[in-house]
């Protein structure tokens, strides 16, 4: 039998994660990011020859901020991936695990939009698919990193004097390699046959940017902010199907920003 998994956005910060623990658990894994020229748009193309089990689609555009100034493009190519990812799930009936957003409750902007009809599209031409509504990611290994990204503490990372707009709001905050594992949690409950699902992925242990500021301090690393005073809606999960597939995170909050500091 083969134990081929496609996974998009292959050499992203999540796709990393994921990546080493599929080939951990035995699986091949066919990758497919633009990273090595292969854009997933073009699925279809890159699958001529292969029989995968199923596919795990992380790829996508994901700044908001740019999002709000060039909405075109993530229509563009947001859409248009989900929607070769649809078509080529349903021509092979394979399933498909798909990387969420919690910005699916806050749609005031293009990538979240993006988002919420990427999960109508999946829903309409799936028989098989889990949506993993992903909150705030955090955490680094010697090999898994957001280098270069607008998260929080990539930000911190790169300049520890910071600006925040509420020191007040609230966040769920899910170690990395928790996020790996739920997305391959979720195909191999796929793969059994079981029902699709749609879950919020959190620990249930909110925090807000006071306690961040604090566990860094703890930790031996102070940081320098100022806060701007601005309103922040908090992010709260609100749909928990977590024991639909098992789900439940592996690493504390304490843990994720030691990983933080160490791999900075």
């Amino acid at each position: 039998m083969s134990c081929k998994a496609v996974l998009t956005g292959s050499r992203g910060y999540v796709g990393t994660a994921t990546k080493e623990l599929l080939e951990a658990s035995g699986y091949e894994v066919i990758e497919i990011d633009k990273k090595i020229g292969r854009d997933t748009k073009y699925l279809f193309s890159y699958l001529i020859g292969e029989k995968p089990i199923a596919i795990i689609h992380l790829s996508a555009l994901k700044s908001i901020p740019e999002s709000k100034k060039k909405p075109w493009l993530y229509y563009f190519n947001n859409i248009l991936s989900t929607l070769s990812v649809a078509i080529v799930a349903r021509a092979s009936s394979i399933p498909v695990v798909f990387a969420g957003s919690a910005a699916f409750y806050t749609p005031d902007s293009a990538y979240a939009r993006s988002k919420i009809m990427e999960e109508k599209i999946l829903g309409l031409i799936c028989s098989s698919v889990a949506v993993l509504r992903y909150f705030n990611i955090v955490g680094k290994t010697p090999t898994v990193n957001d280098y270069g990204s607008t998260n929080l503490f990539e930000i911190i990372r790169r300049n520890p004097k910071i600006n925040i707009n509420n020191i007040k709001s609230v966040r769920d905050y899910v170690h990395v390699l928790d996020i790996a594992r739920a997305n391959v949690m979720a195909m191999e409950h796929l793969l059994e046959g079981k029902e699709s699902f749609v879950s919020d992925v959190f620990t249930g242990e909110p925090r807000t940017l006071a306690d961040v500021m604090e566990e860094y301090k703890i930790n031996g690393l102070t940081i320098d902010y100022t806060v701007l005073g601005l309103e922040d809606a908090d992010t709260i999960p609100t749909l928990d199907n977590r024991s639909i597939f098992g789900w439940e995170p592996a690493y504390t909050f304490k843990q994720a920003i030691q990983s933080e500091i160490k791999e900075k």
